[in-house]
């Protein structure tokens, strides 16, 4: 049952992302754009940074640009003796801790208290910093607790945007498949 559930929503979803967008009767400009369903908007003072699973540079990393379209979802304490936020990369649907000095504007919330609690309900489940299945891994057991913040639609499956709060804050994407949690907002 669930699954139909997912399925219906993901149909109704792509329906409406297809859905082509009338211009006002009025000839009045369309609404501004929708401020990002997780965080709140931020960018980078430097032209890239790396964004990890942890707050620390020894965690495999993936590259954000200043160009990209970041929000900022939650903060941890991190090497270098300062707080590195998690950042949503909506322009390539990454995301990854980064230190806050990189950040234009930081989050507020700190990632112990992030996203529905939930747990994986599969033996063992992989988390990635983004939507690619193939791509570098951490493992999420069936007994961590997790922060369910919000999902996505990418490469054939629903992608759920986690803080797995068992393992020191770790971040990432985790296949909704192996999720036990209500259907999360999209990203």
């Amino acid at each position: 049952m669930r699954k139909l559930v997912r399925l219906l929503l993901v149909a109704a979803t792509i329906a409406l992302a297809v859905t082509p967008s009338a211009t006002p009767a009025s000839g009045a400009p369309a609404p501004a754009a929708a401020k990002p369903a997780v965080g709140k908007d931020t960018g980078l003072k430097i032209d890239w940074a790396w964004i990890h699973f942890l707050p620390t540079v020894q965690s495999d990393h993936l590259t954000a640009y200043d160009t990209d379209h970041l929000s900022t979802v939650c903060y941890a304490w991190g090497d270098g003796n300062e707080y590195w936020d998690v950042v949503y990369d909506r322009t390539g649907l990454r995301t990854g801790y980064t230190p806050e000095s990189y950040l234009t504007d930081n989050s507020f919330q700190p990632c112990s208290t992030v996203g529905q609690t939930a747990h994986v309900f599969q033996p063992v489940a992989w988390m990635h910093l983004h939507t690619d299945p193939t791509w570098e891994y951490q493992i999420v057991n069936p007994g961590d607790t997790i922060g369910v913040i919000c999902s996505v639609y990418d490469n054939n499956l629903r992608w759920d945007l986690v803080v797995n709060h068992s393992q020191q804050q770790m971040v990432g994407f985790v296949d909704s498949s192996a999720v036990a949690a209500n259907i999360p907002a999209d990203c």
